[in-house]
């Protein structure tokens, strides 16, 4: 039965894929490719595509393998074989389609070029001597950081000789496109199908077939040590649950096109066009070692809702679907299950035939889309069963439900409507932490940033070995990143006010707002200037007794002391003075001696004092500082 309320993730951009172990890789990204385009390759614009080559660094250079695919605008009539319409659309190209090679033979701005994850090494090359057999000057460092640990791998681009091969080897992925009518070009029927096929993509992880150009009729999953058995019915569309006017049969019965048949070293693409009166609708399959891409564009005037669902075979009889509000699962046997219906984002089917752990995703302009999702496991199925087998065996996918306006640009104002289901090929018995794991992996793919190689030379002008940084120079021998003082030589790098300007090259090292040279404390941000003579001295010996006077400012200190009238106009001097109060910090506070008898008195004397100095009690009529027997200490 069908269950409402999945809320698909809204995303602008896919991801792509591969897995295999034996790199020495800090990326846990076994099935994530790197994928980039000739606009974020300058230096590499120009070259012939099939020269270009890859490396990582792991105290020596390791080639790995490398794909560009290229692409152009083409004209949907081009597509078809036919005159252009004016309608055109980036897509990758095919000198054994109607598509076409790609205008620029060389590699330009929108062609890609694909390196995986996984292939990337763990240091960096630095000012290493480069690789034999390739041009140094245009070379390239791909940075590749996993967003979501933070790991960091590198990846070397070249123009090679010619005698380097890109693939480094490797064949990841082979996809034998087989029309059975013969060659494309003279056989394949544009205006009408059907046109059968008996195409297969392979891999380590997986197999899968297609018998037309909408007719995907077998998965197999064969990492690990799954059965390899065909678990899938048919990869469906229909408008409807209970309609069958449209669905992947009608589309490769009527007109189309094969876009695309491309087989690499690290991913197979196949591309389609032309469902039904959409005739602009297609799909593109981006197939890795460990992983497929699926995208649908659809292109078509309004159409009531459309399904994009997986049927299982009987095949598949005894695995467990689970999706993140299901994870105690749910068996696959033919009858219904009471499956959550609450908003997910993954689904997973696993058992002994292995594990296809998928994401699903909407891409859409259209105001308030409303995504759900549909999943039944039914020998006797309510919903029509329009092509394939007559049973529903945990069929699950995306559901909009509701009237979709117009998608398509030749139909006047138009809305973006695409469909992405982004597999994981496993081995049996997968958790469903698996499947929460790979959706995010697809949801954030790793990010790549790009310089030149060899790097330049960051500068240390004051030769003290510490230069000015950034990512696109690299320090010279021996040096290390990072000079808070580029003009002045400064190895230990001080910074006492800790202000980023070193202690070598800052005016005020204590950021005191004094100038080192007018400072008479230039590392200590408590003082800045000499004491002066205190200002300001009131005693109030009524009421308990206080002290106060004019504060000289932050950092300053105060010494009281107090002698007696008596001893002052016998001598004249203040030998008899002592320490009543040392070293406080406020300029007022409480008279703690008690007060003298009558005829007697007392006096006072205080001084500042800071980091630079002590200052004075005042000074004679000599104009000498006054000075204390019994100071404070």
């Amino acid at each position: 039965m069908p269950m409402r309320g999945l809320a698909f993730v809204m995303v602008l951009a896919g991801s792509a894929i591969r897995p295999d172990a034996e790199a020495a890789s800090p990326l846990d990204r076994i099935a994530d490719p790197v994928v980039l385009t000739g606009a974020d390759l300058p230096t590499l614009v120009g070259n012939n595509p099939a020269g270009l080559v890859a490396f990582r660094f792991e105290g020596g250079w390791v080639q790995i393998p490398l794909q560009v695919d290229e692409r152009a605008l083409v004209d949907f009539g081009t597509i078809y074989g036919s005159a252009p319409v004016g309608l055109t659309v980036r897509t990758y190209t095919d000198a054994g389609t109607f598509t076409g090679a790609d205008p620029d033979a060389a590699f330009d701005a929108d062609d890609e070029l694909v390196v995986m994850a996984i292939d990337a090494g763990g240091s960096r090359a630095g000012f290493a001597d480069p690789p034999e057999h390739v041009d140094p000057a245009a070379g390239v460092e791909v940075e590749i950081r996993d967003p979501l640990d933070g790991a960091r791998a590198w990846v070397y681009l070249f123009p090679g000789d010619g005698t380097l091969d890109p693939a480094a080897g490797a064949q990841r992925v082979a996809y034998a496109f087989n029309l059975l009518s013969g060659d494309y070009k003279t056989t394949y029927n544009t205006a009408v199908g059907p046109n059968p096929e008996n195409s297969v993509v392979t891999t380590s992880s997986y197999g899968v077939r297609f018998s037309d150009r909408w007719i995907r009729d077998e998965t197999r999953v064969t990492a690990g040590n799954a059965t390899g058995v065909d678990i899938l019915d048919r990869h469906k569309t229909k408008l409807r649950p209970r309609d069958c006017s449209r669905t992947e049969q009608t589309f490769s019965s009527d007109g189309g096109a094969l876009i695309v048949n491309r087989s690499g070293p690290l991913r197979a693409i196949r591309g389609y066009i032309g469902a039904n009166s959409g005739i602009t609708t297609h799909r593109i399959h981006a197939f890795y070692e460990a992983r497929e891409d699926v995208w649908t564009f659809v292109r078509v005037h309004s159409i009531p809702g459309i399904l994009d669902l997986f049927d299982y075979s009987p095949g598949a009889a005894g695995m467990v679907y689970y999706n993140d509000f299901n994870v105690a699962g749910a068996t696959i046997d033919g009858s219904p299950d009471p499956v959550s219906s609450a908003p997910q984002s993954w689904e997973m089917v696993t058992g002994a035939q292995g594990t296809l752990a998928m994401t699903l995703r909407v891409v859409s302009d259209i105001p308030a889309l409303a995504c759900v999702a549909y999943y039944s496991d039914s020998l006797n199925p309510l919903d029509t069963q329009c092509t394939g087998d007559a049973w529903q065996y945990g069929e699950s996918g995306i559901w909009i439900p509701a009237a979709i306006p117009n998608t398509d640009p030749a139909g006047g104002v138009s809305f973006r409507l695409e469909l992405l289901r982004v597999i994981r090929y496993a081995p049996p018995g997968q958790p469903p932490a698996f499947a929460a794991r790979a959706a995010e992996e697809a949801a954030s793919p790793p990010a790549a940033s790009v310089s030149a190689w060899p790097p330049a030379v960051c500068p240390d002008e004051d030769g003290d070995g510490r230069a000015l940084c950034a990512p696109s120079c690299e320090p010279p021998g021996g040096a290390t990143c990072g000079d808070n003082c580029p003009a002045a030589a400064n190895a230990d790098q001080g910074d006492l006010d800790e202000d980023g300007e070193g202690d070598a090259c800052d005016d005020d090292d204590d950021d005191d707002g004094t100038a080192d040279a007018e400072d008479c404390a230039p590392l200590d941000p408590s003082a800045a200037r000499l004491p002066t003579e205190v200002e300001g001295f009131l005693v109030d010996k009524g009421g308990g007794g206080a002290f106060s006077w004019t504060s000289e400012g932050p950092g300053f200190r105060y010494d009281l002391v107090t002698g007696e009238l008596l001893q002052l106009r016998t001598d004249g001097t203040f030998a008899g003075a002592t320490c009543l109060l040392g070293n406080v910090v406020s300029p007022n506070g409480a008279d703690p001696t008690p007060a003298p008898p009558a005829g007697a008195g007392v006096y006072f004397l205080v001084r500042a004092r800071n980091a630079c100095a002590r200052g004075t009690y005042g000074r004679t009529s000599e104009g000498t500082p006054r000075t204390i027997a019994q100071d404070c200490p």
